[in-house]
């Protein structure tokens, strides 16, 4: 991990709370970094690109001297680390031969990937996982009442019609 601080403490002591933390740590196993040819920001006439994994953290500076400074101690750092281990270099593999896009992150996974697979039935007529059906059925109940105070809120399409917010499929 490259820990941006301005001193390092002591080994074996216990972080005060007190003590200024670092601005910044990141995590650089498995990372690569270059320079970034496009310019992010007018200020900032440098800027290396640090990838970990799907991650990218972009690191500016206003000097060339000071920029290429960065990218040899954060490479070094990088080397002294390294090569991943067998196990760790095959995950890597299996994650670049996913079949997610860039575009999909962040979006609602198809239902073959959600946690319905760990739900198994129980006396032949219940689907759901008795180890954690306390906690499912409390977020049930309060879905259930957000829901009912929604929709209790919520006006009649027609009072909407009349109040000329909504306009009916035969405006169109």
């Amino acid at each position: 991990m490259l820990n941006l601080q301005t001193t390092p403490p002591k080994p074996g002591t216990p972080p005060s709370p007190t003590a200024p933390r670092a601005e910044l740590v990141l995590p650089l196993r498995h990372a690569s970094v270059d320079y970034c040819m496009q310019m992010h920001t007018r200020r900032y006439t440098k800027s290396l690109l640090i990838t970990v994994g799907r991650d990218q953290y972009l690191i500016q500076d206003e000097s060339e001297a000071n920029a290429a400074t960065w990218l040899y101690h954060i490479k070094q750092i990088i080397y002294k680390m390294g090569p991943p281990a067998p196990d760790d270099f095959s995950l890597q593999i299996a994650n670049k031969n996913s079949s997610t896009d860039l575009e999909s992150l962040g979006r609602t996974p198809p239902p073959s990937r959600h946690n319905n697979r760990n739900k198994t039935k129980v006396g032949g007529s219940s689907n759901e996982d008795l180890s954690d059906s306390t906690e499912i059925s409390i977020q049930k109940t309060q879905v259930k009442s957000r829901l009912k105070k929604f929709f209790a809120k919520r006006p009649a399409m027609e009072v909407l019609v009349k109040k000329g917010i909504y306009k009916g499929w035969d405006s169109y």
